[in-house]
């Protein structure tokens, strides 16, 4: 059953109302008695005029001898036909309005509110209308009826006159798509929401909604008409555009659609296409697919105008595209019937620029369409040579466009510089994201190859996009969500920020000019810029020349996550920070709980300042098809959960579990999950840290120590900043009401062997080194006067030298004779703990 087999739109309306009403089709209810069709003029032009009343002058009649001798050669023709054709054709058909050639079978339908006025419609009329011998229909709202004695009613053979919304939200409501207020309307935002994706729409800006559904009435019509088996050829456009010369449909590919060039905004003009029978409905079906929710993502998130949306149901549908030089601009009537609630980028409406008793609405229109047609014709009328495209003649007569322009009075000279820009489709903008990332990769790769380091060549951009947003400070408690993200994970970065909904401090990584084209083109997103608006975006750019370092010359070996950690806690912009990896998720409206969380229990801040506290968000992972290192389905948005309840329930369902607790168990044993899903006591509860625990922490800026970027790549890069914390002094407490989820993928395989990992034997070395960093023994340690057996439990005192004795040495540290006491101590089971390695520290 096709799609557009659905109920008219107004349900109260009874089918004789409905017939008189709503799909009025003339060739049907069009009174004989209204036009002596015996008196209507053969040449298509004369009869335009005759009826709209315009007088012909007066015909001179011939003489009663030549009357005579001119029905005979009549009737001669006629008994000619009758004999080889079987038939007697009459000159006119009752039926139709307007006479058709045979086999040219078109119709062009115009949709939404009737504007610009007459001097677009006739330029309608006389070079698409009369020139292709088409038909013509209207697909208008209900009250439009600013225009009630316009000459379009008269013209059409199809007048559908559409119920209008005050929330055109309820319209799409009858398309009977569940669950799209809910998983598509709140997604659509930023640049998306301003230009319209769903305008109309409470709450979004234009009208892309309301066009959309004309397109998707005016499929249905087509099927209930059963125009497919009338037409070959559909043109869809509007009523505001003016034709400055003949729009040859003939010569136009069949199957494709056919799109006039120019005015594309980033994706595809909508202003006006020409599709065949095959795709009309097809390229008619614009709103549902993207109502269903049917595209990924990354497509998703690029469609932010009307125009991204039509070239997204486009290329959904599989459908051919091609491009014929403009003919038309858009125009508007003197006394301001141009609906406009959107921006233009640029600003360049006309200024003024009038044409033929009407107003240009975008200049760059008119002058391609000046363009063409200054190039169809020449001087004396005929036309160019056909070898000669019409694309290359349009970019040659562009030329002489822009020196008329230069000769307009009140021109700055950078506006004409820009206007030749403009012309040429040379659109120009401010130092895009990539030209500013390319000049800066550019050089640091020739540096890189001059030095010819062995180490890698770095450079770090902070605040490259600044946050658009000021951070609410009023209880002087900001959380910044800090994470990083190398391409591949871009999408997950726009779930967390839509999820954590607050500020955060992103920092993204960069390795080759590939990385760069992908990132760049990824921030100058609309939509990607709006879900960033809170967040300071900072770069890292690297150029690894030697890859002899790494067992494998891959990101899982040469990514630096703790110097972008480093670069996005050191720049957050705020006091406290949530340490989060960018594919795990947290829960809606994190931001807001954890500031209140705060604002309630000062306690928790008094803690981080003084205590050196972090508060855990313990992580989970789920999965549709249950716990596997290979899932079958990777798990997606609409898998994580809606609150704890729900996460303890999928839990229960075993779709969910403590993440790595199947491959390593230590990652997240500390968190004591089995007493966090019962936990109501209160807001918290304390654990202690154990050897591999990598938990998702909040924390206090100022006194935490920053990552040590010794450590890249896959391995004992967190574990190490989570030792350096203990080592510190830290505590942790978990959080009853907050969690961080993974959604599941199959997992990278290592393929190298741990003892040839480059950070095994770097972590080795680490133990040492926070030795010398933070000393034996804290000062805290030598001026209580608590009992060092007492003092010596606690983890700060540990290593001081009143705590460290042969009953605290491991019994294989002693026993190892073979291994002098400097190697033995750089163990991490033997230093600190023996006092032989004191010397040594």
């Amino acid at each position: 059953m096709s799609p557009y087999n659905s109920p008219k739109n107004d349900p109260k309306k009874t089918d004789e109302e409905d017939e008189t009403m709503c799909c009025t089709e003339f060739s049907d209810s069009y009174d004989d008695n209204d036009v002596n069709f015996s008196e209507v003029p053969s040449s298509p032009l004369r009869r335009r005029k005759h009826l709209s009343g315009e007088q012909s002058p007066p015909k001179r009649r011939a003489p009663p001898k030549r009357r005579f001798m001119l029905l005979q050669v009549l009737f001669i023709a006629g008994i000619a036909a009758i004999v080889s054709h079987g038939v007697l054709m009459s000159g006119v058909i009752t039926q139709q309005r307007f006479l058709r050639a045979p086999g040219n079978r078109t119709i062009v339908f115009l949709i939404g509110n009737l504007r610009c006025g007459e001097p677009a419609w006739e330029s309608l009329y006389k070079n698409v209308l009369d020139y292709n011998s088409a038909d013509l229909g209207l697909v208008v709202g209900s009250s439009d009826d600013k225009y009630n004695d316009a000459s379009l009613w008269k013209r059409a053979k199809y007048v559908f006159r559409e119920k209008e919304y005050e929330d055109w939200g309820d319209a799409l409501d009858t398309l009977n798509i569940p669950g799209w207020r809910e998983e598509v309307e709140p997604r659509v935002q930023g640049r998306a929401r301003e230009a319209g994706v769903l305008g109309g729409v409470k709450g979004h800006k234009t009208s892309g909604a309301i066009q959309n559904m004309m397109r998707y009435w005016l499929a249905q019509h087509i099927v209930e008409h059963n125009m497919l088996e009338q037409y070959d050829r559909f043109v869809v456009t509007r009523t505001d555009q003016f034709y400055m010369c003949p729009y040859d449909l003939s010569t136009l590919p069949k199957d494709t659609i056919v799109v006039p060039e120019g005015e594309d905004w980033g994706a595809i003009n909508d202003r006006n296409f020409v599709a065949s029978k095959n795709d009309i409905l097809s390229a008619l079906d614009v709103l549902p697919p993207f109502l269903r929710n049917e595209y990924s993502n990354k497509t998703f998130y690029e469609i932010e105008s009307p125009e991204h949306l039509l070239l997204a149901a486009w290329n959904y549908h599989n459908l051919k595209l091609s491009r014929t030089p403009r003919n038309m601009f858009t125009c508007m009537a003197k006394d301001g019937d141009m609906r406009r609630t959107g921006d233009v980028p640029y600003g360049f409406f006309a200024g003024g620029q009038e044409h033929k008793g009407i107003m240009v609405k975008y200049e760059t229109e008119y002058w391609w369409a000046r363009a063409t047609c200054d190039s169809r014709l020449t001087k004396d009328g005929s036309t160019h040579d056909i070898v000669k495209t019409k694309s290359r003649a349009s970019v040659e007569a562009m030329e002489e466009t822009i020196h008329d322009l230069t000769n307009r009075s009140l021109t700055k000279d950078w506006e004409i510089w820009w206007r030749e820009k403009m012309l040429t489709e040379k659109v120009w903008t401010p130092r895009t994201h990539k030209d500013q990332l390319m000049e800066q990769w550019e050089k640091l790769e020739a540096d890189a190859y001059s030095l010819n380091s062995t180490t890698p060549l770095s450079k770090s951009i902070v605040n490259f996009v600044p946050r658009k947003v000021d951070v609410e400070n009023s209880e002087q408690v900001v959380l910044t969500m800090q994470a990083s993200a190398s391409h591949g994970k871009l999408a997950n970065l726009i779930i967390n920020l839509r999820k954590w909904n607050g500020p955060g401090s992103i920092a993204l990584y960069i390795q080759s000019a590939e990385d760069v084209e992908i990132i760049a083109d990824w921030l100058s997103n609309y939509t990607i810029a709006w879900h960033l608006r809170e967040s300071n975006v900072h770069i890292l750019m690297e150029k690894i020349v030697d890859f002899s370092p790494y067992p494998e010359p891959t990101m899982q070996w040469t990514y630096p996550y703790n110097a972008l950690r480093n670069l996005g806690m050191e720049n957050t912009g705020t006091d406290y920070f949530l340490l989060l990896d960018v594919d795990l998720i947290v829960p809606p409206n994190s931001f807001a709980t954890t500031r209140e969380l705060f604002k309630n229990n000062p306690q928790m801040l008094q803690d981080m300042h003084h205590s050196r506290s972090l508060f855990v968000l313990p992580a989970f992972e789920v999965c549709p098809g249950g716990v596997s290192q290979a899932p079958e389905v990777d798990a997606t948005e609409s898998n994580l959960p809606a609150s704890k309840q729900d996460l303890v329930r999928m839990i229960g369902e075993k779709t969910a579990w403590v993440i790595y607790s199947d491959i390593e168990p230590l990652n997240q044993r500390a968190s004591n999950a089995e007493k966090w899903y019962t936990f109501t006591e209160s807001t918290h509860y304390p654990i202690k840290w154990e050897h591999q625990y990598e938990p998702y922490v909040i924390g206090y800026i100022p006194v935490v120590p920053r990552f040590w970027t010794g450590i890249r790549g896959y391995g004992y890069d967190k574990v190490s900043w989570f030792q350096e914390l203990d080592r510190g002094g830290f505590s942790m407490s978990v959080l009853r009401d907050l969690y961080v989820v993974h959604l599941c993928h199959a997992r990278t395989p290592i393929n190298v062997k741990w003892e040839e990992w480059p950070n095994t034997r770097k972590y080795l070395s680490f133990d040492p080194f926070l030795m010398s960093k933070y000393g034996v023994c804290r000062d805290w340690c030598k001026t209580s006067e608590e009992p060092w057996p007492t003092k010596c439990v606690w983890d700060s005192c540990a290593q001081c030298s009143e705590c460290i004795t042969d009953e605290t040495c491991p019994a294989e540290c002693k026993s190892s004779d073979t291994y002098p006491w400097a190697e033995r101590c750089a163990w991490t089971n033997c230093v600190g703990k023996c006092p032989q390695c004191l010397e040594f520290f």
